[in-house]
C-alpha cells in the first residue's frame, strides 16, 4: 500500500514539472499593457535562452525605445523549443510625457493694494525656473517652485502691468539629450499682472502764461508711474482723459477713480495774461512819412495793465524809455518786459520819403471861445486829392476824425459834445498826391485852454 501511494505521487509529480516546459514559462511573463515613460528612455523586457524579438519598428532588441505616445506591439519566440506556445505576442500602448502646458492666466490680472495671487503650474516630471520684477539671488529656492505667490505690495514705485515668466522644462534627460529638437520639451508661460496704485494727483504750482505762449498740460497722474488707462478721470472742464491741454484763465480740478476704491483730487489755478498786457497802446504801424519831419514812437502801454519794468529798443539799447522820436528811416524794435517776466517784442517800419505836396499842422490851439485860435486847422496842404485824419488821446483812444477837404477840417477840441482834457494828443493824417501815391504823416499837438 505503501508503495502504490509513493508511486502515485511521484507520477503527478513529474507531471506537474512536466508541465512548467519553456514555453509556459515564456507564456507567464509579464509584459506591460500600458505604460508612462520619458520619451527616449528604454522599454526593457526579460530575456530568455533561446529567445528572439521582434518588435512593430522591425527591431530586434528585447528592448524598444519610444519617441512619442504610440500603440506597438512585440514578438518573442522561443527557440529551438518544440511545443504550441513558442511564440507570444503583446499590444503595448505607451504614452510619453510632453510638452508641460501653459496654465497662467491668459488675460491681464488686476491687483488692488494687498491682494494676492497664486500662480500655479504644478505638473508631474517639469523642472521650473520663475522670473519676475525684483527677484534677487536670494529668491533662488521660491524661483525653482512649482508655483509661485504674487502679492500685490511687492512693487512699491509704479503701477504698471508687470510680467511673471515661467520656463517649464520636461524632467526627461535622455529626451533634451536625444531629440533633434530638444526645445519642443521646453515651455515659456507668462502672467501679466497689473498692481493698482492708489492715486496720487498733482497737478503742479498755480501757472501763469504770457501773451503768445501755447496751453499747459496738465497730467492728472505721473505718467512714468502710473498706467493711465486703468483709471478714471473727472476734470472741472467735463473731459474724462488723463490729460488735457489748457490755455485759458480758470481754476482746473480733476478727481481720479481706481476699481480698488481709491480716489484723490487735485485743483490748479492758471492766469493767461491778454494780448494787450505787453501791447503798446499806440505804436504805429508801418508807415511812410514825409521828409523832415518828425515822429513819435510810444510803446507806453496802457496803465490799467500794469507791471511794466522794463523797455529796451533794440536798434539802440541805450534807450530805455517807452517813447522816443526818430527822424530816420529804419525798424524800430522794442522789447517790453513786465513784473511776470512775460516779453514781446513790436517793431514799428518808419520810411521817410519827398512827400511831393507837403502837410503842416499847429502845435498847439486854445479851445476856450474867445475867438482867438479856437479850433485846429491845417496849415498847409498842397495838392492833395485825398485826406482823412484820426486824432487819439496818450492811451490811443480814438477823440475825433474826419475824411474830406484839407482845407474845410476842423477841430473845436471836444469828443462829441464834451471837451476834452488839456494835454497832449496825437493826429495822423493819411493823404494822396496828384500822383495817386499815397502818405502816412503824424505828429502832435497840445491843448492849452
Amino acid at each position: 500500500m505503501r508503495f502504490l501511494w509513493f508511486f502515485i505521487l511521484t507520477f503527478f509529480l513529474a507531471l506537474g514539472l512536466r508541465a512548467q516546459t519553456p514555453c509556459d514559462t515564456l507564456q507567464q511573463t509579464y509584459i506591460p499593457k500600458d505604460t508612462l515613460m520619458c520619451p527616449y528612455d528604454t522599454l526593457s523586457l526579460k530575456t530568455f535562452a533561446n529567445c528572439s524579438f521582434l518588435w512593430s519598428d522591425s527591431t530586434t532588441n528585447n528592448y524598444f525605445i519610444p519617441k512619442g505616445t504610440q500603440k506597438i506591439w512585440v514578438e518573442i519566440t522561443k527557440n529551438n523549443v518544440a511545443c504550441e506556445d513558442s511564440v507570444r505576442r503583446d499590444t503595448i500602448d505607451i504614452t510619453t510625457y510632453g510638452k508641460p502646458e501653459k496654465r497662467l492666466p491668459k488675460i491681464d490680472t488686476f491687483l488692488c493694494p494687498n491682494d494676492s495671487l497664486l500662480l500655479d503650474e504644478t505638473q508631474a516630471k517639469t523642472v521650473y525656473l520663475w522670473d519676475f520684477p525684483g527677484k534677487t539671488a536670494k529668491d533662488s529656492t521660491i524661483a525653482k517652485q512649482s508655483y509661485l505667490w504674487v502679492y500685490s505690495d511687492s512693487l512699491k514705485t509704479a503701477s504698471f502691468v508687470y510680467p511673471y515668466t515661467v520656463t517649464m522644462t520636461l524632467n526627461c534627460l535622455n529626451a533634451l539629450l536625444l531629440d533633434p529638437d530638444p526645445l519642443r520639451y521646453i515651455t515659456r508661460d507668462t502672467a501679466k499682472i497689473f498692481f493698482y496704485r492708489p492715486p496720487v494727483v498733482n497737478l503742479g504750482s498755480d501757472t501763469t502764461l504770457c501773451p503768445g505762449e501755447s496751453g499747459i498740460v496738465l497730467n492728472a497722474l505721473e505718467p512714468s508711474k502710473y498706467l493711465a488707462d486703468k483709471y478714471k478721470f473727472i476734470w472741472s472742464n467735463g473731459s474724462t482723459s488723463s490729460s488735457i491741454t489748457v490755455q485759458d484763465s480758470g481754476t482746473y480740478s480733476v478727481r481720479v477713480n481706481d476699481v480698488c476704491g481709491d480716489t484723490a483730487r487735485d485743483t490748479v489755478h492758471l492766469i493767461v495774461y491778454p494780448e494787450k498786457w505787453t501791447t503798446p497802446a499806440h505804436l504805429l504801424a508801418d508807415t511812410s512819412l514825409c521828409k523832415n519831419q518828425t515822429v513819435i514812437l510810444d510803446a507806453s502801454v496802457d496803465p490799467e495793465f500794469a507791471g511794466i519794468v522794463t523797455y529796451k529798443w533794440l536798434d539802440d539799447t541805450t534807450i530805455t524809455a517807452p517813447i522816443r522820436v526818430v527822424t530816420e528811416s529804419n525798424a524800430y524794435t522794442v522789447e517790453i518786459t513786465d513784473t511776470a517776466k512775460c516779453q514781446r517784442k513790436t517793431t514799428s517800419n518808419v520810411t521817410f520819403e519827398d512827400c511831393g505836396s507837403m502837410l503842416e499842422m499847429p502845435n498847439f490851439f486854445s479851445p476856450n471861445g474867445d475867438g482867438i485860435n479856437d479850433v485846429l486847422k491845417v496849415i498847409k496842404a498842397d495838392k492833395m486829392t485825398s485826406f482823412e485824419i484820426t486824432i487819439h488821446n496818450r492811451w490811443g483812444r480814438k477823440v475825433y476824425s474826419y475824411k474830406g477837404n484839407p482845407e474845410e477840417f476842423a477841430w473845436d477840441g471836444k469828443n462829441g459834445s464834451a471837451d476834452v482834457p488839456d494835454g497832449a494828443y496825437y493826429w495822423v493824417a493819411k493823404f494822396a498826391d496828384m500822383y495817386g501815391k499815397k502818405y502816412t504823416n503824424n505828429g502832435s499837438v497840445t491843448i492849452l485852454r
